[in-house]
């Protein structure tokens, strides 16, 4: 016989013999393992997406600005003053805002369950977004000569506001899923 009861916030599932009551803990970390690909698939377009927004277009297009090679001759010069008179900003702010606003879709999503939340929305942006402050610190460094533009402190705000936002998040989820196991633990000793 098996019950299910979903109001319940420890939400067990009684079989028929009695070894295999689940705690929320095992729930979760099943249901961990059994969201469709699909979720697992947005999760990671929308780190890179963010990602892309704080890093990739930047950092190509100051190369480019930059580039001695382009500079030889009247074509790569043409290239380059096209991409110093095109403002990234805005793109890669809406890289940004579509890639977070994915983001908030998947926590919302799945807000109930840490393990998931923690593997493949938190850890990885911050990871992404430790990344993009090394990258975003290498360019200023190496391409800019030490140069902060007003680019390079937006993105260093933005990409710090988000990286201690995730680890806010990790921390929290890390302490509420903490939580769930030690009472897990208890049901199971």
């Amino acid at each position: 016989m098996r019950t299910e009861n979903n109001s319940n916030p420890s939400r067990r599932i009684t079989h028929s013999h009695p070894d295999t009551t689940q705690t929320r803990f095992t729930l979760m970390s099943v249901e961990a393992n059994q969201i469709k690909a699909r979720y697992n698939i947005l999760a990671g377009l929308f780190a890179w997406i963010t990602c892309a927004g704080f890093i990739t277009l930047p950092n190509t297009f100051t190369s480019l600005q930059n580039s001695s090679t382009l500079a030889a001759n009247p074509g790569g010069r043409a290239i380059q003053q096209t991409i110093k008179n095109l403002s990234l900003l805005p793109l890669a702010g809406a890289f940004c805002l579509l890639g977070l606003a994915g983001t908030c879709f998947l926590w919302r999503t799945h807000q109930t369950n840490y393990i998931w939340l923690i593997s493949h929305l938190f850890l990885p942006g911050l990871s992404h977004s430790f990344i993009c402050l090394l990258s975003i610190a290498l360019n200023i460094i190496s391409i800019q000569g030490g140069h902060l533009s007003i680019t390079a402190n937006i993105a260093i705000i933005t990409v710090t506001l988000l990286c201690g936002a995730m680890l806010c998040l990790t921390v929290i989820y890390y302490w509420l899923l903490s939580k769930i196991i030690a009472t897990h633990n208890k049901e199971n000793c």
